[in-house]
């Protein structure tokens, strides 16, 4: 029988960065992780039952009780499967995918930093300039285009979240500096 789809392997030399089985067991153990942490938190906030009910950490420890149940059973039941039948383990992610995920996942970290240097609004218009030129090309991006979106979504922000809300995003210190945060 002919398998129409056939699952990248490590085996096949495709260029595999990480192993599924690896990527499992990796996120269980994140996933324990925040679970205890969970735990640990809602334990010092109170987990018992008063008079008037619950104590704050009262179901937040159960949650986290749940997601490290959860976590173990990936974990138990990733390293009770094994390998394929090939003796290798499938691909979680090969090169080609992962530079289009870091080519996403790199200029968001950017801007996060970013957000903190600029404000909201100057790194947000930043960041939606980037993408406008990356995607159609910088030779063949419209100048007057990426600046009229990137500028304007900002300007539409604004006017929503400070103005009609009343909900005052983060300017930065630049524009605190220019006396233009609110």
């Amino acid at each position: 029988m002919l398998d129409n789809n056939p699952k990248p392997s490590a085996a096949h030399g495709n260029g595999a960065v990480c192993s599924m089985r690896t990527a499992e067991l990796a996120l269980a153990s994140l996933t324990t992780l925040i679970g205890a942490a969970v735990m640990i938190g809602s334990y010092q906030a109170g987990i018992g039952w008063t008079d008037t009910g619950p104590e704050s950490g009262h179901f937040a420890f159960f949650v986290g009780m749940i997601m490290i149940v959860a976590s173990l059973g990936t974990i138990f039941f990733t390293l009770r499967r094994g390998k394929t039948s090939s003796g290798q383990d499938e691909a979680f992610i090969t090169r080609a995918p992962l530079r289009h995920v870091l080519a996403m996942f790199i200029p968001m970290c950017v801007y996060v930093v970013a957000i903190r240097l600029l404000g909201m609004y100057l790194a947000s218009t930043l960041f939606i300039a980037w993408f406008m030129v990356r995607a159609n090309d910088a030779r063949r991006a419209s100048w007057w285009r990426v600046a009229l979106v990137s500028v304007g979504t900002m300007v539409v922000v604004y006017l929503v979240f400070e103005r009609w809300f009343n909900v005052p995003l983060y300017a930065g210190p630049l524009a605190e500096m220019l006396g233009l945060a609110s």
